[in-house]
């Protein structure tokens, strides 16, 4: 199964707007979960992400170069979301 994520936000009278306009192919069945966030919690949030990432740097920096390596060796296999698993 093909993942889809769909953005949105609700408008000033709770509708839900669609802000990404998604094609899909004709057939498709779609199981959609709507879950609500705050602005506030959306910062909070990439403020917990950006702390993280500031307190690794050596660890962002130590995959960047491994994935260099894989690149320059060869070894990259590009992803293929039906075959490969997370």
């Amino acid at each position: 199964m093909d993942a889809i994520r769909v953005v949105g936000h609700s408008d000033d009278n709770g509708h839900v707007q669609i802000d990404e306009v998604v094609n899909l192919p004709p057939g498709q069945q779609l199981i959609i979960t709507i879950e609500a966030v705050s602005a506030d919690a959306l910062a909070a949030d990439d403020t917990l992400w950006d702390e993280k990432f500031a307190r690794t740097p050596h660890v962002l920096a130590r995959l960047a170069a491994e994935a260099r390596a894989e690149i320059e060796a060869g070894t990259i296999t590009e992803f293929d979301p039906d075959a490969d698993e997370f």
